[in-house]
């Protein structure tokens, strides 16, 4: 650390009047440079530094006094007026508060080596905070013949600058002046006018809470309006808040710089308020999950983080972006607003109390990104369990990747300017009742979808990023079949289909009522812990754990999606004889019926009304409440055309329930 040492008397020397020549008169002084360097350089420990006062300004570029300019001054140096300014802050250490050295950013730091700027740059904050007494010289406050107020120091540029925003926290001992280095005020005197200029809390200014005491999202809200001369300075500038250290790029840009500053406090804090930004551009459909701008954090004020399990906080960054344990919150499925999927940040507004989240979209397998950034989703205590019909949100847990920068959430590979789309190959969908459906009607009270990292909630459908990807998918479904209005059969269903981005699809339809409950939460287990790519082993496990359900499953058909036309000979018997029970295709679609529990003929399902919950109008067909109830599940298979959802085929599955 270089320091000023205690050289007024040779500054006073360097300014006073010489006899009056020929050439000059008395009142031109002889300006003489001082005849030793007025700087001393500390290295090692802080404990080697001796005390010394440190000045804060705002700086004037053709004003300013360098460090070469005052390691060999001229007569053009002592006349600038950056100079007076190194006069006082001298003077003021030696006269008002008996210190030897003083600081001064213009003349301290060598910028010509590049190693003493990164040291400079990422010391400054612990500089200012080891500092005896910070004097801050406002240049553009006129001189007052009162208390000085808010409507007064507003209007200071020193307000406005990103590297003055680290000289108000760190100092313990602030003293202001005026343009004429009139004493105004001390900053913890100021302490509540400097808290409505700044949004930095009074009781930080005062020492009484520490800086570290605050989420990050509100540190960077007293940045959000804060500019600097070079765009990278705008993260170089908060390293200090952050207590983080990073490598200088001038020439990167503030994007970049900004993002890797907030890579760096993932790494130092894991805190999940940086996910806490809003974005001001109101037609902007997607971002990365980092900001852009410190701008973007201008309403996080009052955003802090709850107490959660230290799960969250664990976060590993890597090229492709930050993985982490998160909690998707989704809300009722007819509210198609993209409030969807909710990414829980486990913040809280400490005006509102509402709990804070952001709204995501699936754009590749596990990886997400930000939907609608402009917009911050709150969660009354209410509304967070229950939607504004009285249904109940879920919450799921899982590791996800949140991409992090353009490159990657804009790949566009099968379609230009929608990066969800663009990272689609092919999807596959499942839709129960279908416009055509004139039987039973299936009511979905619950369903769950595997594999978790190739299904997207919003547009409800699975989908493959790669042409050779060989894929499975598979749902449990639970519902009623309704009779009439008023009653209804238990179904649970579970509907696999393998291999259906590469044209050989195998479809596994099997009734779960009279699988235990135990077999069935084993089975998500299983699959819960399969990959998108393990196609082979998901098949086994279908297979295997649905064995007398769904045994008579087999390869129903191969899609030539050249010609889109279903081949008949590809339809395969039953292992036990027969043909298949109702096996039909025509153009580019087969359905195929239920396959029960029957070992060698189609048999329907039967549910006695008497299992499910209601009086007389739960009989069966024939009135009789025991009588069965006799239904038959299809599921017909089409290659479709959506631009909506994918820009090439769509593999669409519909499930009907038809009475016998």
């Amino acid at each position: 650390m270089r320091l000023l040492t205690n050289c007024s008397s040779r500054i006073e020397r360097s300014l006073s009047p010489t006899p009056p020549t020929s050439e000059g008169t008395p009142d031109s002084p002889q300006l003489q440079p001082p005849p030793l360097l007025p700087s001393e350089y500390f290295p090692g420990s802080a404990e080697s530094i001796p005390p010394y006062a440190i000045l804060s300004h705002t700086w004037d570029s053709n004003s300013e006094i360098s460090f070469k300019e005052l390691e060999n001054p001229d007569k053009a140096t002592y006349s600038k007026a950056g100079f007076l300014k190194i006069q006082k802050s001298v003077r003021l250490a030696v006269d008002r508060d008996g210190l030897d050295h003083c600081w001064v950013d213009t003349c301290c730091i060598d910028k010509s080596s590049s190693a003493e700027l990164s040291e400079a740059i990422n010391s400054m904050f612990r500089w200012y905070a080891r500092a005896a007494i910070c004097y801050v010289y406002l240049s553009d406050l006129e001189p007052l013949q009162r208390k000085v107020q808010v409507a007064d120091l507003e209007q200071c540029r020193w307000f406005t600058r990103g590297w003055t925003l680290q000289e108000l926290v760190a100092p313990g001992h602030i003293v202001f002046f005026d343009k004429e280095w009139n004493e105004v005020g001390d900053k913890h005197g100021l302490s509540e006018q400097l808290s409505a200029i700044t949004g930095v809390p009074a009781e930080l200014l005062r020492r009484e809470t520490d800086v570290s005491e605050y989420s990050v999202a509100k540190r960077l809200s007293w940045a959000s309006k804060r500019q600097t001369t070079r765009d990278e300075d705008i993260a170089y500038c908060l390293l200090g808040l952050f207590d983080v250290n990073m490598v200088l790029l001038y020439g990167e840009g503030r994007k970049k710089a900004f993002r890797r500053l907030q890579r760096a406090c993932i790494e130092q804090e894991g805190d999940p308020s940086i996910f806490c930004w809003r974005s001001d551009d109101e037609t902007q459909d997607y971002a990365p999950i980092l900001a852009d701008d410190p701008s973007q954090f201008r309403d996080c004020g009052a955003v802090s983080v709850m107490l959660e399990d230290t799960i969250y906080r664990n976060m590993t960054i890597s090229p492709r972006g930050i993985t982490k344990t998160v909690s998707w919150i989704h809300l009722p499925m007819h509210q198609d607003d993209g409030y969807l999927c909710i990414f829980d940040i486990h913040c809280t507004d400490d005006v509102t109390g509402e709990r804070m989240g952001v709204c995501v979209r699936k754009i590749a397998g596990g990886t997400y990104c930000r939907c609608k950034p402009w917009m911050i989703a709150r969660l009354s205590d209410e509304s967070f369990m229950k939607g504004p019909f009285g249904e109940d949100n879920w919450t799921l847990v899982e590791k996800a990747t949140l991409a992090t920068n353009d490159s990657f959430y804009r790949r566009e590979v099968y379609n230009s300017g929608n990066p969800v789309l663009g990272n689609r190959h092919r999807a596959m969908r499942l839709i129960a009742n279908p416009d055509d459906a004139t039987d039973l009607f299936l009511s979905v009270y619950h369903s769950r979808a595997f594999p978790r990292s190739h299904w997207d909630v919003h547009d409800k459908l699975f989908f493959c990023s790669a042409r050779n990807s060989k894929s499975w998918s598979a749902f449990f479904i639970h519902g009623l079949v309704h009779e009439t209005e008023h009653s209804g059969v238990p179904v649970n269903l579970f509907v696999g289909c393998h291999l259906w981005n590469v044209s050989r699809p195998r479809m596994i339809l099997a009734n779960l009522n009279g699988l235990g409950r135990d077999k069935v939460t084993n089975l998500q287990v299983k699959l819960h812990d399969l990959l998108f790519e393990n196609d082979g082993e998901a098949y086994a496990t279908m297979m295997l754990d649905l064995d007398g359900v769904a045994r008579e499953t087999r390869r129903i058909v191969r899609m030539e999606l050249g010609s889109r036309v279903a081949a008949k000979k590809s339809i395969p018997a039953y292992e036990q004889g027969g043909s298949h029970p109702e096996a039909r295709c025509w153009g580019p679609k087969v359905v195929i019926s239920s396959v029960e529990t029957a070992a060698n003929s189609f048999t329907p399902w039967h549910v006695r009304s008497s299992d499910c919950n209601g009086g007389d109008e739960s009989k069966g067909s024939d009135g009789n409440k025991d009588a069965p109830v006799r239904v038959r599940v299809e599921v017909e298979l089409k290659m479709e055309k959506d631009a909506s959802i994918c820009y090439n085929d769509v593999v669409s599955l519909y499930l009907r329930v038809i009475s016998i």
